[in-house]
């Protein structure tokens, strides 16, 4: 399946994602239903996020990629997430792909409990 191999490619890229305490508290405050998340849980939220997300090559550099999920802008430096920039969506519809975030999801949470057993 093409989604299945989209994932798996764009795992790559993130599979070592770490997220900025900055960030963190940002994501908890500015996005609903995130208040009581642990940095794991907002973490692989973020994982998913950048899976499924649209890379915005306009604003590529050298030492950054930005990705942009529905009204959420994320930079990330060094495989770092270091900043959310809400965008004001409000003309453009959008569609949340639950399906493509499920499948997402799941295939992060498989590659990470087979990494914790290799430990």
């Amino acid at each position: 399946n093409s989604l299945i191999n989209l994932v798996k490619k764009r795992y790559d890229i993130v599979k070592d994602l770490e997220v900025s305490n900055a960030v963190y508290e940002k994501y908890k405050k500015d996005y609903k239903d995130n208040q009581d998340k642990t940095p794991e849980e907002i973490r692989k939220r973020l994982m998913r996020n950048i899976i499924i997300a649209a890379e915005d090559y306009r604003r590529r550099t050298n030492a950054a990629r930005v990705f942009i999920f529905g009204n959420m802008k994320i930079v990330l430096k060094d495989n770092i997430v270091i900043n959310l920039i809400p965008l004001n969506r409000q003309k453009t519809m959008w569609v949340r792909p639950t399906a493509l975030e499920q499948i997402a999801l799941e295939y992060i949470n498989k590659m990470e409990n087979q990494n914790l057993l290799l430990v």
